[in-house]
């Protein structure tokens, strides 16, 4: 899901989108979620686009949001597209949900520059605790597919300075 930051990052423009094949034959989509508290009346309506896929665009303030989309008032579809999914305490059926965060500047890490961050960045790497939370492999393979001399970098460095940065903890 596309995230861009708005009102200098204190609010995030999130692209909520179904294809075509989800919503075949479909006149009316909205997203519901805790972000309009699930409310039929505050339902953003998502419009169809040339493609047949229906797409709407909502700001959100940082944080964790469930959501479904609403298929012409009967069936609920969940993002393909979601971060990750949830089950709701309330109905016992599985949520998409967005995590609507803040970026991190990925150049406090000692050793990423501008073009090592571009390269985390474009590999959907943007904060901290995204960062901390990866695999030393992991790093490796995203450096060896965009630089030619990776054995210069030390992505487990890397790594242990951000969940040090993810919890607050500066050096």
């Amino acid at each position: 899901m596309l995230k861009t930051p708005v009102k200098k990052g204190k609010a995030f423009q999130v692209d909520f989108s179904l294809p075509k094949q989800e919503a075949e034959g479909a006149t009316e989509v909205l997203v519901l979620g805790d972000f309009n508290e699930w409310n039929v009346e505050k339902a953003a309506k998502l419009e169809v686009q040339v493609d047949g896929s229906f797409q709407t665009k909502i700001e959100l303030a940082p944080g964790t949001y469930q959501f479904r989309y609403l298929i012409d008032g009967k069936e609920w579809k969940n993002a393909l597209n979601a971060d990750y999914y949830e089950v709701s305490p309330a109905f016992l059926v599985e949520n998409s949900v967005v995590k609507v965060e803040k970026k991190d500047d990925l150049k406090e890490i000692e050793g990423i520059g501008p073009k090592i961050e571009a390269i985390l960045l474009a590999a959907g790497i943007e904060t901290f605790a995204q960062l901390a939370s990866i695999s030393s492999e992991q790093l490796t393979e995203i450096l060896a597919q965009n630089v030619k001399r990776t054995q210069m970098y030390k992505p487990v460095v890397w790594i242990e300075q951000a969940k040090l940065k993810a919890r607050g903890i500066t050096q």
